[in-house]
């Protein structure tokens, strides 16, 4: 239970980081938006904003995936949900998460 405890506490900061850079991320790109759907054109625009959405993107997906692989499980192995024997799906992992109120609803 300490290591699980000790990993959560490590997944946990490094989940706190990743929503640090995507807040970053969020905030270069403010003054573009709204983007419209109709006028938008990923080939004429600006470089900078195209660095910011490409930056936002990836800072995004490295949070998901920090969120359903790692902290997810870390969570779930903390309370002995899951144990390396028996692992939880990533679908179970997600209900889980939405039953202590960690996720909304789908």
């Amino acid at each position: 239970m300490a290591n699980n405890t000790t990993a959560l506490a490590h997944q946990l900061r490094a989940t706190q980081r990743l929503a640090y850079r995507l807040e970053q991320a969020i905030e270069v790109l403010r003054p573009h938006f709204p983007l419209d759907p109709e006028q938008f054109d990923p080939d004429m625009l600006p470089v900078e904003v195209a660095m910011g959405l490409d930056a936002f993107r990836t800072r995004f997906a490295d949070l998901q995936d920090m969120l359903g692989r790692t902290t997810f499980r870390s969570l779930a192995r903390a309370d002995e949900d899951e144990t390396p024997g028996q692992e939880l799906t990533t679908r179970e992992r997600i209900a889980l998460m939405e039953r202590r109120g960690i996720l909304d609803a789908a």
